[in-house]
């Protein structure tokens, strides 16, 4: 077997196999990952689609493009994370601690948002059910430390 072969041999195998593996690495989907610790992680574009993540932990994680349609996080920690851009249309948004976290451009239709911490949190641009930015004002206070944005002008919440 000549080197030219033999490189698109290896090519195509180790494609396929990195793929693969790639694939399994960031597709949580479905899965029950309860009390899972992904904190501090680059978790850029990774899948939690109708995946079960009850007192998960991602405090300081980037979650930039993650989805997390239908998922239930139910007591996680998201505290400062950055999840510009994510989608988290009809999942459990329950008793969650998002302080200081970074919800740019959200995509959170038809999501259950009830009981949850958002002292600092940045909301600018998130797409949202009427109802749900009503009551997340209702506590909304704070400065973003990482965007210097106010809580509840990233809201458009009514002044007081």
């Amino acid at each position: 077997m000549n080197t030219f072969t033999s490189l698109v041999l290896c090519l195509g195998l180790c494609a396929s196999g990195a793929v693969l593996a790639q694939r399994a690495e960031y597709d949580f989907s479905g899965s029950n990952q309860s009390g899972r610790d992904f904190s501090k992680q680059n978790l850029t574009r990774y899948k939690f689609n109708r995946a079960t993540l009850k007192r998960a932990k991602f405090h300081d994680s980037k979650l930039t493009a993650a989805i997390f349609s239908g998922a239930d996080l139910t007591g996680a920690d998201l505290s400062r994370a950055d999840l510009t851009g994510a989608t988290l249309d009809r999942s459990k948004v329950i008793d969650v601690k998002m302080d200081g976290a970074i919800l740019v451009d959200i995509l959170g239709l038809g999501a259950n948002f009830k009981g949850v911490s958002i002292k600092g949190a940045d909301f600018t641009d998130a797409i949202l059910d009427r109802a749900t930015v009503t009551q997340l004002c209702k506590t909304a206070t704070g400065i973003n430390p990482v965007t210097k944005r106010e809580t509840r002008k990233s809201l458009n919440c009514p002044r007081n």
